[in-house]
This record gives structure tokens, sequence and C-alpha cells, in this order.
């Protein structure tokens, strides 16, 4: 009987052993898959993505290297607070700590010490068997650069048309000025700010507005359409104009204004 015990002991132990070895394996193929899946996804995207631990580095994609100007075997171990402008350190370590689905904006600091800016999403994720987070960055440099770029075209265009002797404006379909350029304010005794978003038929006089709604119409029918005419602007100048109202198409080929 005891020889049985014994026997059966030994029968548990091995199935004990065998299924406890079976497990560790089935856990190291799923971390090493969570593993490639990572490595492969981040390799897709043209964006940073970054795991990390408490807020060390524990794997990231070449785009986010390329972005901070490190190799990628420099990152690992590297604390994400080595990465962030030092004035918005705490901010960037307070949000870790929480461990929260978090998105916003932060100030990335390059390997070459400059700071640039950048969109952060981050969540918790489990990699390697264990609770980390993982960040998708975002350089916003070129986003930014194109944003001045528009702004720089647009106060060349203004700094043009408000020293033309012409009035040059933009309506939409609704016939609502969308732009105006500075001799408008002289011609109907307003500040240009009060004209934009308005009807022409609510900045035009009367007179004007009836002389000229045909050929507004003709205009946004896709027509280019020249007259000349006199008629008496707000101001109380009578005043003879020569007129070109060029029909603005879209992409798809409407009249968009």
């Amino acid at each position: 009987a005891g020889l049985i015990v014994v026997g059966l002991g030994l029968i548990i132990l091995v199935f004990g052993a065998t299924i406890s070895i079976s497990n560790s394996k089935a856990v190291s193929r799923r971390i090493q898959e969570s593993e490639m899946r990572y490595r492969a996804l981040s390799g897709l995207t043209g964006e940073g993505v970054a795991i990390h631990e408490a807020g060390i580095i524990v794997e990231a994609n070449q785009a986010f290297a390329d972005m901070f100007g490190y190799d990628r075997a420099e990152l690992g171990g590297k604390p994400v607070s080595d990465l962030t402008s030092g004035k918005i350190v705490q901010q960037v370590m307070d949000r870790i700590a929480r461990n929260e689905n978090d998105e916003y904006e932060s100030s990335g600091l390059h390997k070459d010490g400059h700071s640039f800016s950048v969109d952060i999403k981050s969540m918790p994720t489990v990699y390697l068997g264990r609770q980390m987070r993982v960040s998708r960055v975002r350089d916003r440099t070129e986003q930014q650069q194109a944003a001045a770029a528009i702004r720089d075209s647009e106060e060349r265009y203004r700094n043009i048309t408000d020293n033309l002797p012409v009035l040059i404006s933009y309506v939409d379909r609704d016939k609502r000025y969308q732009s105006a350029n500075k001799l408008h304010e002289t011609w109907y005794g307003k500040p240009v700010s009060e004209i934009i978003g308005r009807r022409m038929d609510e900045v035009m006089l009367p007179e004007s507005y009836e002389m000229s709604k045909d050929f507004i119409a003709r205009a946004l029918a896709g027509e280019v359409v020249r007259y000349e005419g006199d008629s008496t602007t707000p101001d109380g100048v009578r005043r003879y104009r020569r007129v070109n109202y060029l029909p603005h198409r879209a992409q798809n080929g409407e009249v968009s204004g």
C-alpha cells in the first residue's frame, strides 16, 4: 500500500511538473508573440511608438528613435523624462503615474538639445507579461511650419491688397464677404472686421446692389463677368466703377465663391 501511495505521488508530481513546464512555455510563447506583434505594428507606422514601464523606456520603434535623434539601442532603459523639455517634465510624469488613457500636447527634447512640439496619445498595456504604457508620439514641427507659412502668405497677401487703389474681396455662394481689403473701409464707412461675414446687400447701398446682383449671379453660375457703371457708395460719393467678378471653383469643379 505504501509503495502504491509513493508511486501515485510520483506520478502526480511528474504530471504537475509537466503541466507547469507546459504552462511556462505557453506563457513564454505568448510573450514572444506579443513582442513580435508590437514590433510588426510599430514598424508599419511613420509615427513614433514607445513602450515604457514606470517611466523607463522598454521598447521604441525606428520612427520614435529618429524623431528624438537616438539609435534604438540607446533608448532601452532611458527615462521618459530625458526626452521631455525640462519645464514640463513633472506634468508628463504625473500623467504617466495616473496610468490612464491620455491625449495631450507636449514638448519633446531632441538628443542635440533642441525642443520641439509633439502630440502624445498614451494608454496602459500589458507587454512581456507586465503592466506598462504604450505611447504614440507625433512630431508637430511640420504642422506648425505649414501653419506659419499660411499665416505669412496671408500677411503678404494683405500687405499687397491693402495698398492697392482698388476694391478686392472674396464672397462665398451665400454672397457673404469672407475677405476684403482696406479700401472697403473708405467706401463703406466701416472697418473690415464689420464687413467680413455680412452679405453684400447688407454692405452695399440698395442702388449699387440692384445694379450688381445679376452680374453677381452670373459669376456664381461660373461666368467671368466684367461691367462698368456708376452709383453712390455709403460714404456719399458718386463713383464710376469698372468691375471684374471671377468665379472661384473648388476641386470638384463647383463654384464656391
